[in-house]
């Protein structure tokens, strides 16, 4: 007989920070994790990148948080890290401000974003985990947001519709 209580459920994940919050990808969403170094840019078109030879849909998720169509210029300076992701045909890149880490995430832990915060993640993010952190014993969470996939291509394709393109960043 075994106890189903004694073993949490986990789920490797890709956790990054970026735009002020931290978000989680599950393992089998990543296609690879990337330095800036690793990308070519388009010497006639700005904000075109590759990589190996392949062009690269740029993901501001700081732009989508805003709702607003022109790149934070923080970002030229900060963006190290992609998190590379597959969108189809596409491949994505998320910007990362930090080294993206590898974390087993309790299922147990997930719960829903509050309604009251819901709003400032535009519908990226529905669920979230939130950790006691390690560096200081005063009671504070460390609150990773699920990243939502479909949603953050929906928001692009919603983007890249309009007659001004903004969903590609400036790296």
């Amino acid at each position: 007989m075994t106890d189903a209580t004694s073993t949490p459920q986990t789920c490797k994940a890709v956790v990054f920070s970026t735009a002020g919050h931290r978000f989680a990808l599950p393992l089998n969403a990543i296609a690879r994790i990337i330095h800036r170094a690793l990308l070519q840019s388009d010497r006639t078109i700005e904000g075109l990148f590759y990589f190996e030879n392949q062009p690269l849909d740029m993901i501001d998720l700081g732009q989508l948080l805003q709702g607003t169509t022109s790149a934070p210029s923080h970002l030229q300076n900060i963006a190290q890290f992609f998190v590379l992701i597959q969108m189809g045909q596409q491949q994505g890149g998320i910007a990362a401000d930090a080294p993206p880490v590898l974390m087993d995430l309790s299922l147990d832990l997930v719960h829903e974003v509050p309604s009251a915060y819901r709003q400032t993640l535009q519908g990226l993010a529905s669920h979230m985990i939130s950790l006691e952190t390690q560096q200081d014993s005063q009671g504070e969470m460390d609150t990773i947001f699920l990243l939502d996939l479909q949603q953050v291509v929906m928001r692009l394709n919603s983007v890249s519709a309009s007659p001004n393109p903004s969903n590609l960043m400036p790296v």
